[in-house]
């Protein structure tokens, strides 16, 4: 299995490591996007396979809260989910 796992740096000011609920197979390649700019304190990761259109449900996307430095998935944690729609999916 390829390493799916992303640095963010925690409330604390330290880097840690967070990982892909789905472990993607060797060699794949990865689509991701992030946004810090739509909800203030809070950061969205979304991962999908290359070519990935952001509306479509084919998205895992991932929400980090800076106060708390919580990490949350949107719904299972699948890859289902729609990026254009990260601010009101359920975490």
């Amino acid at each position: 299995m390829a390493d799916s796992r992303i640095f963010y740096t925690n409330p604390d000011g330290a880097p840690e490591r967070v990982g892909l609920t789905t472990p993607l197979p060797t060699g794949s390649a990865l689509n991701m996007r992030k946004d810090t700019t739509s909800v203030i304190g809070v950061t969205y990761y979304g991962f999908a396979l290359p070519k990935s259109l952001e509306f479509n449900p084919v998205w895992q996307v991932m929400r980090i809260t800076a106060a708390t430095g919580a990490i949350d998935y949107a719904a299972t944690g699948a890859f289902d989910q729609i990026w254009v729609y990260r601010q009101t999916l359920g975490y």
